[in-house]
């Protein structure tokens, strides 16, 4: 029995000997394994970082060569807008917003046409961006298209900036006149207001007028009433036609000159509005 226990102990101590050594021998190869792992992260990190660098600086690489490139081998302007046109995208960075309106187009057409461009900007810069500004404008009209234009953007802008504060008195004091001509403006406006709803009720006085009422009916037009209205309800004694006067003495005075001025457009115009209204004319 003792020898029987004695080999028991002795196998599972030599079992139990055998796994230390197999477990002493796998540990090394699982932390080494785990340090080339941590390795390789580490290294594709460092290459991440680098391409991405590499990647943003080289717009910035690409035009620093450009440039030397031009200043080696200068180019025309003619020539730069032919590479332009067939690269857009080349240089994103230098583009430029540019207004292409027709309004625009147009503006920028005459300000290049009011500059003489055989001066140096940087010798008389009034001659260069003004020096034909003259020549395109009319001689007669070129004081008053100015004055127009310096009294637009004078009244621009006041009416912009009227309740603006300012310690300019000049600045002041404009802005106080141009109030009372706001104020003057306004008064007139409402003078007119009054005006016009005055003649209209007039007008009303008199009957329906063909142009402003809608329920005016030609066949019941009646020239005479009218006269009539004008007279009783307006004091109106002139007509556009005729006069209504009375005198202390009447003298019957047959005057063939004055006759025969009478153009024989108006005899006809007068003839046509008796007829309408029944009048009874001597047609001799």
């Amino acid at each position: 029995m003792e020898s029987e226990r004695d080999s028991s102990v002795t196998s599972r101590k030599s079992s139990y000997v055998e796994k230390e050594e197999k477990e002493s021998k796998t540990n090394p190869v699982l932390i080494g394994s785990a340090v080339l792992a941590a390795l390789g992260i580490v290294l594709v990190i460092i290459w991440f970082l680098t391409w991405n660098s590499t990647t943003n600086e080289l717009p910035e690489a690409q035009s620093l060569k450009a440039e030397r490139t031009n200043s080696s081998h200068p180019q025309t302007q003619t020539e730069n807008a032919v590479i332009s046109a067939q690269n857009p995208g080349s240089s994103p960075h230098r583009q430029k917003k540019v207004c292409k309106t027709r309004e625009c187009i147009a503006l920028s057409h005459q300000l290049n046409n009011f500059g003489d461009k055989s001066v140096d900007p940087c010798v008389n810069f009034y001659q260069h961006a003004c020096g034909r500004y003259t020549e395109q404008l009319n001689a007669d009209t070129l004081g008053l298209w100015k004055t127009k234009l310096v009294e637009k953007v004078i009244n621009e802008y006041l009416y912009k900036n009227r309740n603006v504060g300012t310690n300019s008195t000049s600045e002041r004091i404009i802005k106080q006149m141009f109030g009372l001509c706001l104020k003057m403006e306004n008064n007139e406006n409402e003078f007119f207001e009054t005006f016009y709803r005055d003649v209209w009720a007039d007008v009303q006085k008199v009957g329906l007028w063909p142009m402003i009422d809608q329920k005016f009916n030609e066949s019941t037009f009646n020239l005479a009433r009218y006269l009539e209205n004008m007279s009783e309800k307006l004091d109106m004694v002139h007509f556009g036609l005729f006069k209504l006067a009375t005198y202390s003495k009447t003298i019957i005075n047959e005057d063939e000159e004055s006759l025969d001025r009478t153009s024989s457009e108006e005899k006809k115009q007068l003839k046509s509005l008796a007829s309408f209204n029944n009048f009874q004319i001597d047609e001799s």
